[in-house]
């Protein structure tokens, strides 16, 4: 009875914070009111409720104060431990591997994150695991870019598959800062639009920023310092309605990326010294230090190096309490170079009656030097255009004869596709008919003779039959009446769907849009080549089709569960080459990785406009 009271007095207690953090919409008091609810009633409610109450602490709330977010993630560790509460211990470490993250201790969040996702799994909790997978990727991806895809990829593709929306939220944003990190733009501003579409549709205004500072780093990247500036301001706005300290800290970083990149720097070291502030007031290290080697680059364009000096130490200081590699290198060039500039001053004014007669020897060498090194340039530079004329006249060329060659082969499919539909198809469609009327006269007469006539004509209908399966795969009719889509929806259909393997084609800002015929056809081509394969080589149970546009891209990503292959082995295999050479005639590239587990991912990208 006395605990059945102590819950109801706490839930309602709760309830009542709950109600007041929704009308402030302020962290701050979000944050003081939750850790003054759990002190007050810590000691006087049972165990198991405390650990609900902790694990019910909002992000916020946890991130505004590390300190006191791991004492109370400690307890909550320690109380399910001794109840073998396997769940909400996942969750526990879950939540510790991300405070950690942030206060820079990977070697701790790496721990938690897989303590938590071999719980996760154990438990068969797919869609938990999936998400600290996509985490554990993240937060991995300055240390081993290679290995964060893979944890990204398994963890995404588990998420995916089961349609967990609201954990896709942030792993959509997070896959994208990989593919930035890459320099695969194209495929980050994708996944970045795909995060802020859903979060508009949900009203998530913590995660909305976020998602639009990723686009604006993009738009920073491309130069378009208009749009970058819009984005910015108007997640700054968002997080100073809601008075978020930890993402003002980060826009007000931002706000320094974007001044850097238009060249004010003077601007850009105002706004990170800012940022610093906030960091020393709320303890966060890990965004003081990025900062640090932002002022370091800006001071000395400025060619203010003591400061610059200053900056690389504090930065230094940092990365040992960061547990990071400790690299001096740039204090001690900065060192060196304030020391030679101060000692070079004194032996100007010591030496300024010799300094004008070494000037003037000097300048003669040089002189001399230049024209010598200057008609050498020259003649190099006139050697290498000479060349890169001629190689470019060569690759033209070629491309031009793989152009021609595949042109002629696929003019000569559909000519042959033609013939056989409307010649002999049409004249076996003719002689079918003819001879099922004749049929029809002869059996009464040979009723002996029926067996013979029917197979004759189970001969014409199969004969009809495979005409026609030749004309459509010698020029797909789906590619031509409906496009690119259909046409590869109608591929696997008709070479997977009647095996046990699973697949599924999935398109993002591609539906009924046509391309340009040389584009969609080079793109099936090379599908059915990829099908192909991988139905005769990898023994794989799962194929995934992907088809994306963006601005000026169409992206093809085919992935399978299979054994893979080397690239780089069997390069020179008669597969790789026509997806090579298709690709070269229509301007476009492919690339080759393992999948999440195994198997082969394989992206193709293609400049195109729509018809």
């Amino acid at each position: 009875m006395y605990q059945s009271k102590l819950t109801f007095l706490l839930l309602k207690r709760l309830l009542v914070s709950a109600i007041i953090i929704g009308f402030t919409d302020n962290i701050n008091a979000q944050s003081q009111l939750y850790f003054q609810l759990l002190d007050k009633w810590s000691s006087e409610i049972p165990e198991n409720i405390l650990v609900d109450s902790i694990l019910k602490m909002p992000y916020d709330v946890m991130v505004s104060d590390f300190a006191k977010s791991k004492d109370w993630l400690q307890k909550a560790k320690k109380t399910s431990l001794i109840s073998n509460s396997r769940d909400k211990l996942a969750e526990v470490y879950q939540r510790l591997g991300i405070v950690h993250y942030l206060q820079g201790t990977y070697d701790s969040s790496t721990y938690y994150n897989l303590e938590a996702i071999g719980i996760y799994e154990s438990l068969g909790n797919s869609i938990k695991a999936g998400t600290v997978l996509c985490t554990q990727g993240y937060q991995s991806k300055r240390r081993d870019l290679s290995e964060a895809f893979q944890f990204f990829r398994k963890g995404l593709k588990i998420l995916e598959k089961s349609n967990a929306t609201s954990e896709l939220l942030a792993a959509y944003d997070n896959f994208g800062v990989l593919f930035e990190m890459r320099n695969d733009l194209d495929s980050a501003e994708i996944f970045y639009s795909k995060a802020l579409q859903l979060k508009t549709t949900l009203n998530d205004s913590i995660g909305i920023p976020y998602s639009l500072n990723n686009l604006a780093l993009i738009a920073i990247l491309r130069q378009n310092f208009g749009l970058a500036k819009a984005l910015l301001d108007q997640a700054y706005n968002i997080r100073l309605v809601r008075n978020d300290q930890f993402g003002l800290i980060e826009n007000t970083s931002l706000y320094g990326d974007y001044y850097q990149a238009v060249k004010e720097n003077k601007t850009a070291i105002e706004y990170y010294l800012q940022s610093n502030a906030m960091c020393d007031q709320l303890n966060y290290l890990r965004q003081k230090h990025y900062n640090l080697e932002q002022l370091l680059v800006c001071y000395e364009s400025e060619g203010k190096f003591a400061a610059a000096l200053k900056a690389a130490k504090e930065s230094a200081v940092l990365q040992d309490l960061l547990q990071r590699e400790q690299n001096n290198k740039t204090v001690i060039e900065l060192e060196q170079r304030f020391k030679v500039a101060e000692k070079d001053k004194s032996i100007a004014e010591l030496e300024k009656e010799t300094a004008e007669k070494r000037l003037y020897i000097l300048l003669i060498g040089v002189a001399l030097l230049v024209v010598f090194f200057g008609a050498l340039l020259i003649f190099q530079i006139n050697k290498r255009h000479a060349s890169n004329l001629k190689n470019a006249a060569i690759l033209t060329e070629r491309e031009a004869g793989l152009k021609a060659v595949f042109d002629a082969t696929e003019s000569e499919r559909k000519r042959i596709a033609k013939d056989l539909h409307d010649g002999i198809g049409q004249q076996l469609s003719g002689l079918r008919l003819g001879w099922e009327g004749l049929e029809q006269n002869i059996r009464p007469l040979l009723p002996e003779q029926s067996a013979k006539l029917h197979a004759l004509n189970t001969v014409l209908d199969e004969a009809c039959i495979e005409v026609r399966s030749i004309s459509h795969r010698m020029m797909p009719k789906a590619l031509q009446e409906k496009g690119i889509l259909a046409a590869i929806d109608d591929l696997l259909r008709k070479s997977i769907g009647i095996t046990s393997i699973n697949y599924r084609v999935e398109h993002f800002r591609i539906d009924n849009e046509r391309f340009d015929e040389r584009i969609e056809l080079g793109l099936y081509r090379i599908c059915q080549e990829l099908i192909g394969n991988i139905l005769k080589h990898s023994k794989a149970t799962d194929i995934i089709v992907q088809l994306y546009k963006n601005t000026n891209q169409i992206i093809m990503i085919v992935e399978d569960n299979g054994v893979g292959f080397d690239p780089a082995i069997k390069k020179d295999g008669t597969g790789l080459k026509n997806i090579e050479s298709r690709l070269q005639t229509i301007g476009g590239a492919v690339t080759w990785e393992r999948g999440p587990e195994r198997g082969t991912v394989a992206s193709v990208k293609v400049i195109v406009a729509s018809k």
